[in-house]
């Protein structure tokens, strides 16, 4: 597994989402308590930019839809609503990442 530099962990404070693109594709960088996760930028229900949506505990909710996703695993954790209905939702493409001193490292 190749990792690829992201960015400096001082670029991103807790509870905090950037998107950076590497190896081509635009990833979603998430520090939740300490910890930064990745996954792809768009929703996987319709396409929305999850950076515009809001961290939940460990999870991502997106704002078009507000379908969640688990930021470790990427799997669904709350449906894609819209009025009273609700959509099956598919899982996020999580990346593996690692930390070494102030920099931030992808695996995509």
């Amino acid at each position: 597994m190749t990792y690829i530099y992201a960015m400096a962990l001082s670029e991103i404070q807790t509870e905090e989402m950037k998107v950076v693109e590497i190896s081509g594709k635009a990833v979603l960088l998430a520090n939740v308590d300490g910890q930064i996760f990745a996954m792809q930028r768009s929703c996987p229900h319709a396409g929305a930019d999850l950076s515009t949506g809001k961290i939940v505990g460990s999870s991502v909710v997106c704002s078009k839809h507000t379908a969640a996703f688990d930021l470790a695993t990427g799997e669904a954790v709350g449906k894609a609503k819209l009025l009273f209905l609700k959509f099956p939702t598919k899982r996020a493409e999580t990346y593996s990442v690692k930390v070494e001193n102030d920099s931030v490292f992808v695996a995509v």
